[in-house]
């Protein structure tokens, strides 16, 4: 079964609102009463309602209509935003019901609504996102490229010129990690420092994000339910991208976030910590974790020997003596930086 096919994420229908795709553009509204806006959404939710078609312009301060309700199918994934050198705000989405097609509404610097247009057809996939690039304008959507046997899957990309002009498909997709297909999910991208775009998938139990030049990369603990909401950012200062994800593993619940490397894996290290005890033998067990989740399939070396960590995220070494003497151990796992510790044990 795909990454296509296995998503996890649930995906809200819309047909509760008629199939419609909305941007809200915020000017106007900031300082008005809290009545006021109510009446002014619920003037604008009854209007739509009965709309035929999007609207022709987007006002500041309201909701506008941008694509027409969809006749064969209500839903609507996640959508993506990206806006070109040219001032046109593209706002990316998926209709069908598989295959799906990929489209694009601009929305011009004046507010005016063009027509859709089709960036891709017949994929198997959803969520589509974008980043703007010095070169152009990117779109990334995960998925499988026709329902026929050993189609192409992956990660596509397509980009058109910055100052307009029609979108590209690539012929080729990004590889998928074989260890975690099930990132279906496409959440955010941007563009790092170097200009090359970035961008992140979440599935069940992972995470991974792809940066334009190196491999796909394993970001979050794998087989740990569950990852969701991931976030990337630039820092303006540093030219650092950082990560950002919602994390509901029992123990580990909340907002982490963390910066990463050029070619992808986190740059702060795993987690290496060590309980010594002498009841029944000296033994020294140290601990891999990432963000306070155990860590399997590290590999901790300590006193010229080697151990790989289960689903614990622990491993045990017999020791001489835990007092005195100082030995070193460290932690490496595909994907993370290294981490070292100096115990307080004789070899």
């Amino acid at each position: 079964m795909s990454r296509a096919q296995r998503k996890s994420r649930p995906k809200i229908a819309a047909s509760g609102l008629y199939g419609l795709l909305t941007v809200a553009v915020a000017a106007a509204t900031a300082s008005a009463p809290a009545s006021a806006l109510a009446a002014t959404g619920a003037a604008h939710a009854a209007r739509a309602q009965h709309a035929n078609s999007p609207a022709a312009i987007v006002a500041p301060g309201h909701w506008a209509q941008v694509t027409a309700p969809l006749p064969n199918n209500p839903l609507i994934p996640e959508i993506g935003l990206t806006r070109g050198a040219d001032g046109v705000l593209h706002v990316l989405w998926t209709t069908g019901s598989g295959p799906w097609h990929i489209k694009d509404t601009p929305i011009a610097a004046s507010g005016r609504v063009g027509s859709p247009v089709t960036i891709a057809t017949d994929f198997l996939a959803t969520d589509p996102d974008g980043t703007t690039t010095p070169s152009g304008v990117d779109a990334f959507w995960n998925g499988i490229k026709s329902n026929t046997p050993n189609s192409p899957q992956g990660t596509f990309t397509a980009t058109r010129p910055r100052s307009g002009g029609s979108w590209s498909v690539s012929g080729s997709a990004f590889a998928p990690l074989p260890a975690v297909p099930d990132t279906s999910s496409s959440d955010t991208a941007t563009t790092g420092s170097d200009g090359k775009p970035w961008f992140a998938y979440s599935g069940t139990d992972s995470m991974v994000v792809d940066h334009v030049g190196h491999p796909e990369v394993q970001v979050a603990p794998s087989d740990h339910c569950c990852f969701y909401n991931a976030g990337l950012a630039v820092d303006g200062a540093s030219g650092q991208t950082w990560l950002a994800y919602s994390s509901l593993i029992p123990g580990s619940e909340g907002i982490f976030a963390r910066p990463l490397s050029a070619s992808g894996p986190p740059s702060a290290p795993l987690t290496l910590s060590a309980t010594r005890s002498s009841q029944g033998g000296a033994k020294v067990t140290f601990t891999v974790a990432d963000a306070g989740t155990p860590v399997s399939g590290a590999t901790v070396k300590f006193c010229g020997r080697s151990f790989t960590t289960p689903g614990s995220g622990q491993v045990t070494f017999r020791v001489a003596s835990v007092s005195p003497g100082s030995a070193t151990a460290t932690a490496a796992r595909g994907g993370y930086a290294r981490a070292s510790l100096k115990v307080r044990a004789t070899c």
